[in-house]
């Protein structure tokens, strides 16, 4: 019973690891796309603002 036990425990361990390693990819992931589209909004911006000026 106890390696049953100590088995599940171990199995449940990885699973959580894995769940929160992937949501932790997941998240990053998104980050990054959102990090470039507000990039890009700026730089296009910047770009509408410093023509106007002229």
């Amino acid at each position: 019973m106890d390696i049953v036990t100590s088995l599940l425990q171990l199995a449940a361990i990885v699973w959580a690891s894995y769940v929160l390693v992937n949501s932790f990819t997941k998240l990053t992931n998104a980050l990054t796309t959102w990090t470039a589209a507000i990039a890009r909004l700026v730089s296009v911006l910047k770009q509408f603002f410093t023509r106007n000026k002229k």
